[in-house]
């Protein structure tokens, strides 16, 4: 695209060529001329030839979910399609492929989706059974058996899992993380960077949490650029959480007391984008360890209100990671607001007796001197 200054510049070689008294300075006109033609379409002739760089696994994986939620069911499963082909290997994503295959009336190819799911180790037995979305599937001989392998996948991993000794807490992500952030900052290009070096080459937990929180490294970096003093500042606090251990292990070992059949996932700590202090996926316990940067040298002006009332400091991590252990073992949905609040309620009720604390320290001051209100 030709802008004013171009234009400019031709009407002079224009003038040079038109005024000229002999046949130099008509060639040099002519060239100028030409020059600036080359230099105005000149980016645009680069970026026809330069072939457009393959979709990463996230990114279809994104767009698969995004379409998935549009309701284009059959689209959607295409995308999930590519997105395998591609690289993904994670549960959810194959349970979900098999719910838009399903929605989109090709039983046989839901049903394969769903035994990829289990060959991955999908372990959701109950969720097989009471989706709506998989209806369809219930009267094909396979279901049943796909039915039995989540079970039979759920029953390896807790055999292994019962130990509260044996949890492994896993903060490799956190160390991923730093080592890719000056990496980042100095790039020209810091979202490829988070892409390939962060997000793509983590553990199962930071994958886990990609799909649940942070979405694309997009997001991510948007995140990180707005809150920029913030994750400056927060590098110290975030290597400390991995002296956290003998501490949790304590609160696992206080609710093998209190709940024998306890299950003790991996517990994985991932540095995110400010929107999760604790969740649960298939992997384990998924924690933001951005999350518990408060301190006395961390700036918190450009974070909003909700951030400034949810970080906690690095103390705080074993009661968190206590509370989101007691919903691991939950299995009933909390679809309803009173489901929700008693599924919430118990985790810090039960999280406090285990670890001697709970979290939402500040939702719970304003609830105590607001209850009258509320």
């Amino acid at each position: 695209m030709i802008d004013d200054v171009h234009l400019r510049l031709i009407r002079i070689g224009r003038v040079i060529t038109k005024s000229a008294s002999n046949s130099v300075i008509a060639v040099l006109g002519a060239l100028i001329r030409a020059l600036i033609v080359f230099w105005a379409f000149f980016p645009s002739i680069i970026a026809a030839q330069t072939p457009a760089a393959p979709p990463t696994p996230l990114s279809l994986e994104q767009r698969a979910l995004k379409t998935y939620e549009d309701q284009h069911y059959a689209k959607s499963a295409h995308l999930f399609d590519d997105a395998f082909a591609s690289g993904l290997s994670r549960s959810d994503d194959a349970y979900i492929a098999a719910r838009s295959y399903a929605l989109a009336g090709d039983v046989p190819k839901s049903v394969a989706y769903l035994k990829r799911a289990m060959q991955l180790g999908f372990r959701q037995s109950e969720n097989l059974q009471i989706d709506s979305e998989l209806t369809s599937l219930h009267a094909d001989k396979q279901f049943p058996l796909i039915v039995e392998l989540a079970e039979a996948n759920k029953r390896a991993y807790d055999a292994v899992h019962q130990d509260p000794d044996h949890a492994t807490i896993v903060t490799s992500d956190i160390d991923l993380f730093w080592s890719v952030y000056g990496k980042m900052k100095a790039s020209p290009y810091p979202e490829e960077v988070l892409e390939d070096d962060y997000l793509l080459r983590g553990s199962p937990g930071l994958q886990d949490f990609v799909f649940s929180r942070i979405q694309s490294a997009s997001a991510l970096l948007t995140t990180m650029q707005h809150d920029s003093k913030y994750y400056a500042a927060i590098q110290p606090g975030t290597l400390h959480i991995k002296d956290f251990g003998p501490q949790i292990h304590a609160s696992f070992r206080k609710m093998q007391q209190l709940y024998p059949e306890a299950t003790f996932p991996v517990v994985y700590f991932v540095i995110g984008r400010l929107n999760t202090a604790g969740t649960t996926g298939s992997s384990g316990l998924l924690l933001g360890a951005e999350m518990f940067g408060k301190g006395p040298h961390v700036q918190t002006d450009e974070l909003n209100e909700w951030q400034r009332a949810s970080i906690e400091s690095v103390d705080g991590i074993p009661y968190v990671v206590a509370h989101e252990l007691v919903h691991y073992q939950q299995t009933t949905p909390s679809d309803t607001l009173l489901a929700a609040a008693i599924h919430e309620g118990s985790a810090d009720f039960i999280g406090e007796l285990i670890s001697g604390s709970f979290m939402n320290q500040v939702q719970y001051k304003y609830g105590i001197s607001h209850e009258a209100e509320l």
